[in-house]
């Protein structure tokens, strides 16, 4: 055997040998990806009941131990149902994770890079693919973490020489299991920046078959080494050889044979010219030695008795045979494992014929022509025949008869999954029906193209299965979810019935409650009506006595006046109308001491200017409010008429004080109605409009003045300036109203009552505080209750806070309060905006 040819057959035995390893763990991982690939496929699975989706999944568990756990997810990426065999799983929203992006986002099936578990502490790989609703649209995607442990099954099981080995990369170039080591010591180690893994990268990471030539390998020794790719996921099986066994036996052969005819070669030519007559005869017996071995007969020997040169050639050439016999028996030896290493591989090839026999979905591959070349036994049983090797492609249809699904037409040549693949598409397709003599077999085909070392489609291959089940399934769940619809259409219209009785209820309720808060005003405003009253009495009792003590002055004097006033001279008009306005413009609230104490004062004063009767003019003087400056009227006084000038002027000062007093009647009395007015008011057709705070807090506090006025102190804290809300307004009144009639109650009708406003961004706060006892720790839980109250019977309903809080909720707002003993605040929070 020559030396190139042992070159090729190493080089052809290392590709057979990483050939191998790759489809042994493509069909692991391809009868894997079914499984799940079947139940993505089932219309209709994101909707099926939760305790139906778990047992499909516990029954994919106990399918096949590689399944670590396997988990559903919703369209917003939660779980909804996941099962294990192994452990206990809390599954983690996957929303942000690629493999929910991929699958439900892109509708693409899923392999995610390899890691190592921390609880199994080996390497495992998740893969997903995409689940349908009813409406077969992508609703959810099905996961599984799935165990490698194997890969080193595989690895250990292909055989490389004496000294060779198998290992696994995925695509980032991670040692992901070797030939010798186990899951439990796998480290995924990066080989990227080895000097060999840089210089062959492109063909490595090449999606063919490739032969890698000669480099330094994973163990440090220069190696003859060979790539293949698992089809399923981007992984690489690396096969390498040590070179040193691969070159053994040549080398051994030429150092052998070369330096034993190299020997003779020097020693016939220096010898031959002296003693040509006696080594001719020698010679001779060398020369039909080297024949018979050249003829194949290692066993020939030269036995020569001479001493001579020609001696020791014989005995050399004796051992040159000799080495080459060794050298050939190694050959054979060798030869002999390639044979056995051929047989292992005729017998993986049988192995992995009886994994695709005993698949449960049917295989079926055509050559790069399109003609039929193997079929599985589930495809034999699902076509209804055997492989017809000589069928044309466009014949495939009508050979196999293979139909549109529920119709008599035959499925389309250019649509089948198995012709798309050799125009380099990859399909699946779940239209197609096959026609058996005694009976149709619904089936789902995918199509993938099979690539050579060149790059070129070699092969085409569907895989394909029986989805009768599986239709049977849709349409038992298609029955349901009609079912379902009608149920659901009927309880809708129940519950629209429903919902309408609830309507009315509550627009009775809103009626009932509406009439109550109004009835609880009206309470309110009934407990008030009395001090009301007497509030409004008050001014009127003022305008009538000024407006009699007007009337008395004008039937008495007002045609007196003119005369008067005709008998003051110009200078003296002039004194008596600034006396006028002195004594309209002064004020005073002196005690009956204070008075009597400035009359004698007065009354000297006069005496000191020699005027008769002056304790009548100090009297007149003070009743007008000229105390402290009389020098300007001292000429008035003097006059002959001066007591009736200045009793005309206390008279016109008295009914010129008498119009200020109605007028100031008219106003309180006008605030008086305004506040009522306002406080009854209803807010139009029920809808908001923009209401002041503090007016309407001011109303509030008219209406309750003379409550207020017997021996409460209102302090007020308002805001220089204050926004509108947009509110209730006469809603607004009943929550003042309850909350500073609670308060005065709790201060027993004396006391100091706060009421403090601010404004936040969003917010005004009003807080009334009280000075009361406070209210009691063991009923503060319960003052919202309805019908709750600490009153004596007959003096509260228990309604007030309850309606208080029920009016703030409906502005959105809230009310809080703190109680202690001597102090309760209660703070109302309403929005600006709303």
């Amino acid at each position: 055997m020559s030396f190139r040819s042992l070159w090729r057959q190493s080089i052809l035995l290392q590709q057979e040998r990483s050939k191998s390893a790759a489809q042994e763990i493509d069909v692991y991982l391809d009868s894997l990806k079914q499984k799940l690939n079947y139940l993505a496929r089932t219309r209709g699975l994101t909707d099926l009941p939760q305790d139906a989706q778990q047992n499909l999944l516990e029954g994919l568990t106990r399918h096949n131990e590689a399944f670590e756990y396997v988990a559903l997810l919703d369209d917003r990426g939660d779980a909804v149902a996941q099962a294990s065999l192994y452990k206990e799983i809390d599954l983690k929203n996957q929303a942000d994770k690629p493999l929910f992006t991929r699958t439900y986002k892109y509708q693409e099936d899923y392999v995610g890079t390899v890691e190592i578990d921390p609880e199994l502490k080996s390497p495992v790989v998740m893969l997903a693919v995409p689940i349908r609703n009813n409406e077969d649209k992508v609703d959810g995607t099905l996961l599984a973490q799935i165990n490698l442990e194997f890969l080193w099954f595989v690895v250990s099981q292909t055989s490389v020489g004496k000294t060779g080995y198998v290992y696994v990369l995925d695509n980032r170039l991670h040692l992901i299991a070797e030939a010798g080591g186990s899951p439990e010591t796998a480290t995924l180690e990066d080989l990227s920046d080895r000097s060999f893994v840089r210089d062959l990268k492109s063909q490595i990471l090449s999606p063919t078959h490739q032969f890698l030539d000669t480099y330094p390998g994973l163990r440090g020794q220069e190696v003859l080494g060979a790539v293949a790719p698992v089809q399923s996921v981007p992984w690489k099986v690396m096969v390498e050889l040590p070179t040193a066994e691969v070159y053994a036996p040549v080398r051994d052969m030429i150092l052998t044979v070369g330096g034993t005819l190299g020997i003779a070669t020097v020693l016939a030519i220096g010898t031959g010219a002296i003693f040509s007559r006696r080594i001719v005869s020698p010679l001779m017996r060398l020369t039909s030695a080297a024949s018979q071995i050249r003829e194949g007969d290692l066993g020939v020997r030269v036995e020569l008795r001479e001493r001579n040169e020609l001696g020791l050639l014989a005995r050399t050439f004796n051992q040159m045979v000799e080495q080459l016999q060794d050298s050939f028996a190694t050959l054979e030896a060798q030869n002999t494992e390639m044979k056995a290493l051929n047989q292992a591989i005729s017998e993986s090839e049988k192995r992995l014929a009886q994994f695709l026999d005993a698949m449960p979905i049917g295989v079926f591959v055509t050559d790069r022509h399109g003609h039929p070349y193997y079929t599985n036994q589930t495809g034999q049983q699902l076509l209804g025949r055997g492989l017809v090797a000589d069928a044309a492609p466009e014949d495939l249809t009508e050979v196999y008869q293979a139909y549109l699904v529920g119709s008599d037409r035959l499925y389309p040549v250019d649509r089948l999954p198995v012709v798309k693949a050799l125009q380099g598409e990859s399909l699946r397709v779940d239209d197609m029906e096959i026609h058996q003599p005694d009976k149709i077999v619904p089936i789902e085909c995918s199509g993938t193209p099979i690539y050579s070392e060149t790059g070129e489609i070699a092969y085409a291959i569907a895989a394909f299965q029986d989805i009768t089940q599986r239709k049977r399934a849709e349409k038992v769940l298609a029955d349901y979810n009609r079912t379902l619809e009608r149920q659901v259409a009927e309880r809708t219209e129940q519950l629209q019935q429903k919902n309408q009785e609830l309507a009315q209820t509550l627009q009775e309720l809103k009626t009932t409650q509406d009439e109550l808060i109004q009835s609880e005003k009206m309470a309110a405003l009934g407990q008030l009506v009395a001090g009301v009253a007497h509030e409004v009495n008050t001014p009127l009792g003022a305008i009538r006595a000024s407006v009699g003590y007007i009337a008395d002055f004008l039937r008495d004097r007002l045609r007196e006046l003119p005369i008067f006033f005709q008998n003051l001279s110009g200078d003296r008009q002039q004194d008596f109308f600034a006396l006028l306005d002195s004594a309209v413009g002064k004020q005073t609230n002196l005690s009956s001491r204070e008075q009597r104490k400035l009359k004698r004062a007065i009354a000297r004063q006069l005496e000191s200017e020699d005027l008769d009767d002056t304790d009548t003019l100090a009297d007149t003087l003070v009743e007008l409010g000229v105390c402290e400056d009389i020098e300007p009227f001292l000429p008035l006084l003097r006059d002959p008429e001066g007591h009736e000038i200045l009793e005309t002027a206390y008279q016109l000062t008295s009914i010129i004080k008498s119009t200020q007093t109605i007028s100031t009647a008219s106003d309180r009395a006008a605030k008086i109605v305004f506040a009522l007015k306002s406080y009854s008011r209803q807010t139009p057709s029920g809808q908001k409009v923009e209401t002041n705070v503090i007016e309407s807090l001011e109303t509030v506090l008219t209406i309750y003045h003379n409550q207020l006025k017997q021996g409460v102190e209102v302090i007020k804290n308002y805001p220089e300036t204050l926004p509108n809300i947009w509110g209730y307004p006469d809603e607004l009144n009943q929550v003042w109203t309850n909350l500073i009639h609670n308060a005065i109650q709790a201060m027993d009708n004396k006391g100091t009552l706060t009421i403090d406003i601010t404004q936040s961004k969003n917010d005004i706060c009003v807080s009334i505080t009280d000075s009361g006892a406070g209210i009691p720790l063991e009923v503060q839980s319960k003052i919202f209750q309805p019908l709750f109250t600490t009153k004596p019977p007959g003096e509260g309903s228990g309604l007030g806070l309850d309606i208080v809080r029920k009016i703030i909720e409906k502005h959105q707002g809230k009310i809080d309060f703190d109680s202690v003993p001597g102090k309760t605040t209660f703070t109302v929070s309403l929005p600006l905006s709303t």
